[in-house]
């Protein structure tokens, strides 16, 4: 599974997040700096 999504909170902030590999391994979850984005 892969591609980027977003969510929006209930404040109104977009976030985008994305999933990359196999849906059947374990999750790890990095979160980038503020004003970075997830190309860095």
């Amino acid at each position: 599974m892969s591609g980027n999504r977003h969510f929006t909170t209930g404040d109104g902030c977009r976030i985008a997040y994305r999933i990359d590999g196999p849906a059947d391994r374990p999750v790890l979850v990095l979160s980038n700096s503020i004003a970075t984005n997830l190309q860095m």
